[in-house]
């Protein structure tokens, strides 16, 4: 009996306690799914919603895309244009359109790498981009860096604003000669608060709103990433 009776009364003691880890409707409500009424999608037209805080784009494909996309001629510049890697894609995305629908593309657009957002052009022969451009998402050309800019103290000095990712994200400086890196957190999300340059041994938690600076001296010429503490957010640094 006083065996049943304490396992009781532990169990009530335990119930607020487990209550209280529930996620709250807040929480339960960001990380909820998305409605989108896809019939009022018309052709061709991209939208934007956000989804745990992230941009997500839902394209209503034509039909001069959809062939497009099956045309044996432009499958040949495809690195993986059926979508096999198994390891990239859900299944019912693993086909050559990667949707459950062909009609409907849905992706979250944030680059994993740099948190930077493509450019939607869906127009063909576009030879901004390419000789034999079809059509579709592009990510901008490779950055040749931001030098930074040196101050009467002597250091080599840049503003880092951090937002989604870092700009610059590439940063060119001199070897041998002091470094401030100013970084200015402009949103909330945990993933970005803290920088860590473990090649100098460096790290930084970085407070929204405020600018915090990193100073080292690099010795040797390279390249050295900086990144957030998750790693999905990253920068470079060139020495020369």
């Amino acid at each position: 009996m006083l065996r049943q009776r304490l396992l009781r009364q532990s169990g009530y003691a335990a119930y607020p306690f487990l209550s209280s880890l529930r996620p709250g409707a807040r929480a339960q409500a960001l990380g909820g799914p998305v409605q989108v009424g896809l019939t009022r999608i018309e052709p061709g037209q991209l939208i934007t919603v956000v989804w745990r805080g992230k941009p997500v784009w839902v394209v209503h494909r034509t039909a001069e895309m959809l062939q497009r996309l099956s045309d044996s001629e432009w499958l040949t510049h495809l690195s993986d244009p059926l979508s096999s890697v198994r390891m990239q894609q859900p299944a019912y995305a693993r086909n050559g359109t990667r949707s459950l629908r062909e009609k409907y593309f849905v992706a979250i657009v944030l680059c994993t790498h740099l948190g930077r957002v493509p450019l939607f052009e869906p127009q063909p022969d576009d030879t901004r981009f390419s000789d034999k451009w079809i059509g579709g998402f592009f990510w901008m050309k490779k950055d040749k860096g931001t030098r930074a800019s040196e101050t009467s103290s002597g250091h080599q000095e840049v503003m880092i604003l951090v937002k989604g990712g870092y700009t610059p994200d590439v940063i060119v400086v001199q070897k041998g000669r002091p470094v401030r890196l100013n970084f200015r957190r402009e949103e909330t999300a945990s993933c970005s608060e803290m920088v860590l340059l473990p090649d100098f041994e460096q790290s930084a938690r970085l407070p929204t709103g405020e600018t915090v600076a990193v100073e080292f001296v690099p010795q040797k010429a390279g390249e050295y990433e900086f990144a957030c503490q998750m790693r999905m957010l990253r920068g470079k640094l060139i020495v020369e």
